[in-house]
């Protein structure tokens, strides 16, 4: 079986929900994650989960001695364009496994080696091409792939002696999917996972599709139905009204993206639960009527609805001239070659 280590550097506050990602985690044992933090928060990690204690400038640090030029990483929020890195900056930690990867806090994981068996890993240097999960192959030359020149620059240095957030680690500019196929690497645009849409009062899973040989060519979609999730016995599902009941269908994880969850468990070690809008709540067949509504309507009753519409509006109108601006930015730079 390929071993796999996940890095998760985190600082700041952990989710109110932090427990529940950690008990995920155990219920994929054969994988392993190492969480860099300087929170003194009293969690109890499982046994695949390894806890460093690192302040934020001890981490700043390391990151330096691994660079000859001055690197900026100002607040936690710029560790998204290092993520990529990871291979490279954390090689001590990582050097055993056959995959590294990077995740995110604010998410509950399923059977991961269901939808990752040995035989597809093997065919792929690179498993996803968004930030808050994906793998690489750990070798020498994919841990440095990053470094690579693209449009006769080295992005990395660009991104790295900047303060901006470059989102290098998924679709927006110029960024590390751009440059494995560059380098005409194997890269599976994987897609099996639920990530509820940020600017919607109920929940609607969004996805990224992205073209293999152009991704330039890029398409958000949205589902139209409202919908909720599952965690049972280790096991990530979504829920979706079909007209005769509820169709529940298996993902590898539920990503609760930009999302404030209340925890209304009544005891910590529920082996099943339910994730409905901004809730975890116990297990029922019995679905309540709410989550039934529409989320347009439950915005006009819920007045963070409209902020995150405002929110949600920006993000909207970069995405749709994000193909243009980054055609335009890479004319200019192979012109520049």
């Amino acid at each position: 079986m390929k071993k796999i280590g996940i890095v998760v550097p985190y600082y700041g506050k952990f989710p109110n929900y932090f427990a529940l990602f950690l008990r995920s985690c155990e219920n994929n044992p054969t994988i392993d994650w190492i969480v860099f933090t300087d929170i003194m928060e009293v969690v109890e990690y499982p046994k695949n989960v390894l806890r460093v204690q690192m302040t934020f400038q001890e981490l700043k640090k390391w990151f330096q001695s691994k660079f000859d030029f001055p690197i900026v990483l100002d607040s936690p929020y710029k560790l998204c364009d290092y993520k990529v890195m990871t291979g490279y900056l954390f090689n001590d930690y990582l050097k055993d496994y056959d995959y590294w990867g990077y995740s995110d806090a604010d998410m509950l994981f399923g059977d991961i080696r269901k939808f990752l068996p040995d035989n597809k890993l093997e065919q792929y240097d690179k498993i996803g091409h968004l930030g808050h999960f994906t793998l690489y192959r750990n070798t020498e030359e994919i841990n440095t792939l990053f470094m690579k020149r693209i449009y006769g620059h080295e992005r990395y240095k660009e991104v790295l002696t900047s303060s901006a957030h470059f989102a290098f680690d998924e679709w927006f500019g110029i960024n590390i999917n751009d440059i494995f196929i560059n380098q005409k690497k194997r890269v599976w645009f994987f897609n099996d996972f639920f990530d509820v849409e940020a600017y919607e009062e109920n929940f609607h899973r969004v996805m990224l599709e992205l073209d293999c040989v152009d991704i330039s060519k890029r398409r958000w979609s949205v589902e139209k139905r409202a919908s909720f999730a599952s965690w049972e016995d280790g096991h990530v599902y979504q829920w979706l009204e079909n007209g005769d009941g509820w169709a529940k269908k298996e993902w590898m994880y539920v990503h609760f993206q930009k999302r404030k969850m209340e925890v209304c468990l009544p005891y910590n070690k529920a082996t099943r639960f339910l994730c409905v809008p901004n809730q975890f709540i116990p297990y029922s067949d019995i679905i309540p009527c709410k989550y039934r509504i529409r989320s347009f309507k439950m915005g006009l009753i819920n007045k963070r609805h409209w902020k995150k519409w405002a929110r949600g509006t920006v993000y909207w109108i970069k995405e749709k001239t994000g193909p243009v601006r980054q055609w335009i930015f890479g004319k200019k730079r192979r012109e520049e070659i």
